[in-house]
């Protein structure tokens, strides 16, 4: 073997190994786009209940979650075009055509839906939504906060308690809160 082939085996092993840490470091910032969506999504669920008591009336804090859904899908759309790593195509298309579905299921519903279709549609579409995502982007927490969603909904139907909506609030919000911390820890192990 002559010094030019071990010189141009020695750089390719270099740039071999510069391509690893690229891609380590695109894969670790891919790793958990989840946990802000589900960030979002908490804030949001959980900020209902004080909302609407400083809105009072039933027609001014109708107004809160059309509002809120807008700007929550306005905050995940300019997330996902902010990532320093952009995903593949189909699962980008997935996210995207999900989201926009989830947003426009959502406002129909708020615009349209008799009262007791309201009370849980929007919650069913919020759960299936995050459980397209959990796929999409193989992440266990959007698939339990999906499957902790739908269940907790499907329970409030069922029992009927006075309080369904607060409860299902609660424990929806701490369900995404709790999963969008999961999802930061997971990969700050994961990067270590």
């Amino acid at each position: 073997m002559n010094s030019a082939t071990q010189s141009n085996s020695a750089e390719d092993a270099k740039d071999a190994l510069a391509e690893a840490a690229r891609l380590r470091d695109q894969g670790w910032r891919m790793a958990s786009p989840t946990w802000f969506p589900l960030l979002v999504s908490g804030t949001v669920v959980l900020a209902s209940a004080p909302a609407g008591l400083l809105l009072g009336t039933i027609g001014a804090a109708g107004l809160y979650w059309p509002i809120a859904a807008v700007l929550s899908a306005v905050l995940c759309a300019w997330y996902f075009l902010a990532l320093p790593a952009q995903a593949p195509a189909r699962t980008g298309g997935t996210v995207l055509a999900t989201g926009i579905s989830m947003l426009v299921a959502v406002l129909l519903l708020l615009w349209f839906a008799p009262g007791d279709v309201l009370s849980v549609a929007p919650w069913l579409v919020l759960g299936a939504g995050f459980a397209v995502f959990g796929v999409a982007w193989r992440s266990i927490h959007a698939g339990a906060f999906a499957a902790i969603t739908l269940v907790a909904t499907l329970a409030i139907v069922i029992t009927g308690p006075g309080n369904g909506d607060v409860i299902l609030g609660l424990v929806v919000g701490l369900a995404a809160i709790s999963a969008a911390a999961a999802e930061l820890l997971g990969a700050a192990r994961t990067r270590r």
